[in-house]
């Protein structure tokens, strides 16, 4: 039987479905609403289980963590964070000034924490040496993969032609070269002080975000790399955590608009990721309201998922923008 019907402004003739298409969409439907609702409660329980984080503090030694973009947002509230239990910290960033600074409010705030600075550009390549030397003589059990995002001094939202192949290169290099170089620099490192821990810090723009999708497709390799090394390292017999880390918009120097419910300070986003490392799956998004914000988003259906994400980004827009006017 035939019906007519509208959709996003088309007028267009369809069948009703027959028994077995009907059938089975029942049984997706019986089988996707039950997972999903598990799923989301799973990670809610997270809440209130206790953090893996004691087991990457070894007695009798000094256990140290290396945070990359420890000069600003996320990476300097995981560097305060990390301190305040106790963690000795190598703060990596590519201006020596501002690295300093956040090094002597670490050293004022916590006095028994000791830190050192490597300076690095994330988008330049580096030697092997050059990696393993930032914690030579460490007993280093934590890595961070945290320096990320978009080249400075540009807009961060550019449609993709109008982005220049420098800037495609700069975006992929920072985002994946650095990080999994880093990570194969220190596997060996991390594998003589087991138990240890990688998290890679990815983002929510991996659901699907316009003006970004260098960036987003950067970060969704980060996942899926993630997800593969943590399966090759059980596979090794290697007791290393990985983790990869969804975060949504956060208050930082990336991101210019005001604190709110679902856009937290970067020390409450690395608080949230402590306190969550080691439950869940290796990749997950540790604070709950981007979890509930991606667990709704990823059961709309798709003309909805587009016109719900590019109305987010061009809000998002606005806001970066008149955040930074307010900043001025």
């Amino acid at each position: 039987m035939a019906v007519w019907s509208i959709f996003e402004g088309k007028l267009s003739i369809s069948h009703f479905p027959s028994q077995p298409t009907k059938n089975l969409h029942t049984a997706l439907g019986n089988f996707t609403i039950p997972y999903w609702v598990l799923h989301s409660i799973d990670n809610i329980l997270n809440g209130f289980r206790t953090s893996k984080l004691h087991r990457f503090k070894h007695p009798d030694v000094e256990n140290w963590a290396l945070v990359t973009g420890a000069s600003d947002g996320i990476g300097e509230g995981f560097a305060h964070e990390l301190a305040e239990r106790g963690f000795h910290i190598v703060l990596h960033g590519r201006n020596p000034e501002k690295l300093q600074k956040k090094q002597a409010l670490l050293k004022t705030a916590y006095p028994a924490v000791k830190t050192r600075l490597w300076i690095a550009d994330a988008m330049q390549d580096v030697s092997k040496e050059e990696l393993m030397e930032a914690v030579r003589g460490l007993h280093l059990t934590l890595l961070i993969n945290n320096v990320g995002g978009l080249p400075p001094g540009v807009d961060p939202y550019i449609a993709l032609d109008d982005q220049s192949f420098g800037h495609i290169d700069r975006t992929v290099h920072m985002n994946v070269g650095f990080a999994t170089k880093l990570e194969a620099a220190l596997l060996s490192v991390l594998s003589e002080n087991q138990p240890s821990c990688i998290l890679n810090i990815s983002s929510l723009a991996t659901l699907g975000s316009p003006y970004v999708s260098v960036y987003a497709g950067s970060k969704g390799y980060i996942n899926a790399h993630s997800l593969s090394l943590q399966y090759e390292l059980w596979g090794r017999g290697k007791d290393i955590l990985v983790h990869s880390i969804l975060v949504g918009k956060v208050n930082s120097n990336s991101f210019s608009g005001e604190q709110a419910f679902t856009t937290p300070s970067s020390r409450v986003m690395a608080r949230a990721t402590l306190d969550n490392l080691g439950l869940g799956r290796c990749v997950m998004t540790p604070y709950l309201p981007h979890l509930l914000q991606a667990s709704a988003f990823s059961i709309l259906p798709e003309f909805l998922a587009r016109r719900f994400m590019w109305d987010a980004v061009v809000a998002s827009m606005k806001e970066n923008r008149e955040g930074k006017i307010k900043k001025s």
